[in-house]
């Protein structure tokens, strides 16, 4: 409801933990958040609020301003390999970059709404890169898409690659077999193919073998 416009009527009732409902009532997206019962802990504090909502009149400008901002890549300098790369990057609703390059599957960054999720590294030195790999969380059907600069290129060599029934949390890995060599700058694509323009799309680790 605080993402896409959705029907909202008198019968429909909402069930919001404490969190959900001050962010409900702060947010500019909704003209009334009216309570009609809550529910506390044993405790005696707040637990569940039963409530009705009520869209602004503006909510349609509100809602295209928000996804303008959303859609907007994130831009951040991080150490990858000894050199100091900048990263633009889909907006994360969860994790950070250092967690995709620690060496541990365990630890994720994922996407907050962008189908396909989109990294790009600058690199300031040219360097020796001959493929990618990366580990994602579980995706029936996907395709990886990667554009390689090289110096002194002005069109990318372009990889793309569909996966299918891989098991869970796949490992892939892209051979840069028609180069270019030394390379300045990677884009690389996730896109889950059985999901519409907003998916949560996990990414476990990104690594440029040697």
């Amino acid at each position: 409801y605080m993402f896409t416009k959705q029907p909202l009527d008198d019968s429909l009732l909402l069930v919001m933990t404490p969190s959900e409902y001050e962010k409900a009532r702060a947010s500019p997206i909704f003209a009334s958040v009216d309570v009609d019962r809550l529910l506390n802990y044993p405790n005696g504090s707040p637990g569940f609020y039963f409530a009705r909502l009520t869209y602004s009149a503006n909510v349609d400008e509100i809602f295209a301003a928000e996804a303008e901002a959303r859609a907007k890549p994130v831009v951040e300098q991080y150490e990858l390999d000894g050199q100091l790369v900048e990263i633009a990057h889909s907006q994360f609703d969860a994790g950070q970059l250092k967690d995709i390059f620690d060496g541990d599957i365990f630890t994720l960054a994922r996407g907050l709404e962008a189908n396909p999720l989109v990294f790009e590294f600058t690199f300031p030195t040219p360097r020796e890169i001959h493929s990618l790999a990366a580990v994602f969380g579980a995706m029936d059907d996907f395709t990886v898409t990667v554009s390689v600069w090289g110096e002194g290129t002005g069109e990318p060599t372009v990889y793309v690659q569909n996966f299918r029934g891989l098991p869970p949390d796949p490992h892939i890995e892209i051979t840069f077999d028609k180069g270019p060599s030394p390379v300045t700058k990677v884009r690389l694509e996730i896109k889950n193919n059985l999901a519409g323009e907003r998916t949560n799309i996990h990414v476990r680790e990104i690594s440029f073998p040697k």
